[in-house]
């Protein structure tokens, strides 16, 4: 028998009962985007204590900002991620190295060019976001907020994506942990930027980027020193073909997260636009923020099983064996329509007592 298929046949990936391998590979993935969420509604909570609602609706109107930021790392994250499973199932580490080096450089090229256009227009991409002038606007909030969080976009879209690289090398715990630092560190910086040093939003944007720093970071090291496939200088440069599997693979889900821009700007929109009985429209807007919030808690239990199941299929399909492929789309399936009722169920039962948490 072949040396890469005895190799293969002998992983985990392709051996191990695929019902303990996803728990194995989703409850990391689960961990980390939770993580990611309950900041984010810590990191809400701090704004509305110190700095009020217009801090909340500040981040609020930013929010599209992430999310276009999101499915661009999503299609490189995923897009490579996939890619690099099929590579490393078929026994192509020298492809999979040079899929890791053309995601790492598309990340940073693109973070880097989607920060200087949106600095650049960030005014009128503010007030079509939602924003609103005046002493009683948000717009000042988020022209002192926007600005540093977008400063962070190169940072924070390799993490997303390497994040999803090191899933596809067999490594869900580190991508949990670089979130968790990331998350750790968030929570202390906030409460003492934001309260003590007094810096209102503006401290919770920095209190953001720099954990968004530190996460891509560890795994830019781990990539560099330790990692299943290297981060090596020979594979920096993007190649086309690479390229067009990433963009081929990474697409769809590119494309469920540009939808969710577009609903967010409009949800933004309709909600500063209408008049509603005793709320002003900041305050309307800062509480479909606190709503979006809360409802990405289930969300992000979902999406985590889908970054849990990703590696398997990609590995399997690579290396041929398609029941494994079936079986485990059917047990992530079956797992995440279960999560998606009872999150349901919760939310549409004790609305009150879930939005009291954040006051």
């Amino acid at each position: 028998m072949d040396k890469t298929i005895k190799t293969v046949r002998g992983n985990p990936l392709a051996a191990e009962p695929l019902g303990r391998l996803l728990i194995k590979f989703a409850i990391p993935s689960v961990l980390s985007m939770l993580v990611d969420a309950l900041y984010n509604i810590v990191d809400q909570i701090f704004i509305g204590r110190g700095v009020g609602y217009l801090g909340i609706a500040a981040t609020t109107v930013t929010f599209p900002f992430v999310t276009i930021l999101l499915s661009i790392a999503t299609l490189l994250g995923i897009g490579g991620s996939v890619y690099t499973s099929m590579n490393l199932g078929a026994g192509k580490e020298a492809e999979a190295e040079k899929t890791l080096g053309t995601v790492f450089t598309l990340s940073v090229a693109i973070g880097i060019l989607f920060t200087v256009i949106c600095l650049t227009f960030l005014k009128p991409l503010a007030l079509a976001f939602g924003a609103t002038k005046g002493a009683q606007g948000s717009l000042s909030y988020v022209l002192d907020y926007a600005p540093i969080i977008l400063l962070g976009a190169p940072f924070s879209m390799a993490a997303i994506a390497l994040s999803s690289m090191a899933r596809a090398c067999g490594s869900p715990i580190l991508a949990m942990g670089c979130f968790l630092v990331g998350a750790v560190i968030n929570l202390v910086l906030d409460p003492i930027y934001i309260f003590v040093f007094n810096w209102g939003v503006k401290g919770a944007a920095i209190a953001t980027v720099t954990s968004q720093i530190m996460s891509a970071v560890i795994l830019l090291v781990y990539f560099l020193k330790k990692g299943h496939i290297r981060l090596r200088r020979k594979n920096i440069c993007p190649t086309l073909p690479i390229c067009g599997q990433i963009f081929a693979f990474g697409l769809p889900s590119c494309m469920i997260q540009v939808a969710v821009t577009i609903l967010q700007i409009e949800l933004n929109k309709a909600v500063v636009s209408c008049e509603m009985a005793g709320v002003g429209s900041e305050a309307a807007l800062s509480s479909l923020g606190i709503v979006l919030r809360i409802s990405s808690v289930v969300v992000s239990i979902c999406v985590g099983i889908a970054l849990g199941m990703q590696p398997i299929i990609g590995f399997n399909k690579g290396a041929g064996f398609e029941h494994r492929v079936k079986e485990t789309y059917k047990k992530a399936v079956g797992a995440a329509t279960v999560v998606s009722v009872i999150g349901w169920l919760i939310c549409e039962l004790f609305p009150a007592e879930i939005l009291q948490i954040l006051g």
